[in-house]
């Protein structure tokens, strides 16, 4: 009976040994693999290391000042370049301008050379042996047609009235420059003015002398109807 109870105490001695020999089998391949994760998970952390440090010795340093002065410089470039731009346009434009002023002032003084020639050869000789003074202006000449075809003098302001319509589209001449919708403006001198019109100034003078005139001849009707109103007057008469 005692042999029997040690065998089966022995037994169960032996079967715990061996799940405890189990168990520290389990346990000693776990602490081999966590060692091993360990020392990889180490092994990571050292090359990590080692990267962000080589990455920090390779970056660039703050240079943002550096571009913002590029950029500042870049834009003056620019700028100045806008500059040149604009004063060669505006070169270009006075240029044009002064072109065409003096293409306008040979094409006018052709022309008022041509109109003296042609006025020239119409001067001959009439049938008394005087010369026969043909106007050397458009609107002479038109006064002179309208007074052979009968026209009344006094239609004389509608002449003037054409006359300074004409004076004035000759002074102010709107040239259009190319890619640009404002006009040149260009002063006539007024010695161009007199060429082209010679009789305008001699009518003026006429007309002045013919104002000069009535109001004299108005002063002196004035005069003589005072006189004849007057009390010493009848009494001499």
């Amino acid at each position: 009976m005692a042999s029997f109870e040690n065998k089966t105490a022995s037994d169960e001695t032996a079967q715990k040994v061996a799940a405890t020999t189990q168990k520290i089998v389990l346990l000693t391949e776990q602490n081999t693999k966590v060692l091993k994760a360990l020392k990889e998970a180490k092994k990571h952390i050292l090359t990590q290391d080692k990267q962000i440090k080589d990455l920090k010795a390779v970056a660039p340093k703050d240079n943002f000042m550096e571009a913002i002065q590029s950029y500042e410089a870049q834009l003056a470039e620019k700028t100045a370049e806008v500059e040149r731009a604009k004063k060669e346009l505006h070169d270009t434009r006075r240029a044009a301008k002064r072109e065409q002023a003096l293409m306008l002032s040979a094409w006018y003084s052709l022309g008022i050379s041509q109109q003296r020639q042609s006025g020239g050869q119409q001067q001959q000789l009439g049938v008394n042996g005087k010369p026969d003074v043909t106007p050397l202006s458009w609107l002479a000449q038109q006064r002179k047609d309208a007074t052979i075809h009968g026209r009344h003098p006094r239609n004389e302001h509608t002449y003037e009235v054409q006359e300074r319509k004409i004076n004035s589209t000759l002074s102010k001449v709107g040239v259009p420059y190319f890619g640009s919708n404002e006009p040149i403006v260009i002063d006539v001198p007024e010695k161009w003015m007199k060429m082209v019109n010679p009789t305008r100034a001699n009518i003026n003078q006429s007309m002045k002398e013919q104002i000069i005139e009535l109001e004299e001849t108005v002063k002196r009707l004035q005069f003589e109807l005072n006189d004849t109103n007057n009390p010493d007057f009848e009494k001499l008469s």
